[in-house]
């Protein structure tokens, strides 16, 4: 099967638009005070977006950011 790759520039719309949406999910634990959590969160989320989605088109990867499990933000 053939990898293929969308243009640069629609790539980075696309980009542009689920790093939006993300963010709109995660908003309402910002006001508990967990920006930073948030923010690498949607970076890790990011992430297994682009791997699923170049799975999906046939590239043999592996759907992994992490090797264990993130803090609780309590600990």
């Amino acid at each position: 099967m053939e990898y293929n790759k969308i243009p640069e520039d629609a790539y980075k719309k696309a980009l542009f638009h689920l790093r939006s949406q993300l963010s709109a999910v995660w908003n309402f634990a910002k006001c508990y005070g967990l920006d930073a959590d948030v923010e690498m969160a949607l970076k890790e989320t990011e992430k297994l977006a682009i791997l699923f989605s170049q799975v999906m088109r046939g590239k043999d990867k592996m759907i992994k950011v992490r090797d264990t499990p993130r803090r609780k933000p309590t600990e």
